[in-house]
């Protein structure tokens, strides 16, 4: 009888166990399900880096591949056709009216 006993005492307070756990077994398994939705259906793409690459010459403002841009700190990007350098030959040229007006006007040319 005493037996017995144990085993009814056992199984009681493995029950109890389970019924313990089975509340947080299916919030968890919610919890997976939610964000495997949200990653599938692309909730959380934002929050996330991309594997897609930007379009630089459209971001900077360069207009062709014989051109270069300046980028500076006090850059607003309001004057764009300033900030172009030409290209030739692998030097880069600027007008001398828009070198006086951003650095200072002891340049010269020759």
């Amino acid at each position: 009888m005493d037996n017995q006993r144990m085993m009814y005492r056992r199984r009681r307070r493995r029950k109890r166990r389970l019924q313990k756990l089975i509340p947080v077994g299916v919030a968890i398994v919610l919890i997976v399900a939610i964000i495997f939705a949200g990653v599938k259906a692309g909730w959380f793409e934002s929050l996330f880096y991309s594997f897609e690459e930007a379009d630089l010459y459209a971001h900077f403002g360069a207009i062709g591949d014989d051109y270069a841009v300046i980028i500076d700190d006090k850059d607003n990007g309001d004057d764009k056709e300033a900030r172009q350098l030409k290209v030739i030959d692998g030097v880069m040229y600027q007008d001398l009216d828009s070198i006086k007006e951003e650095y200072n006007d002891r340049f010269y040319w020759d």
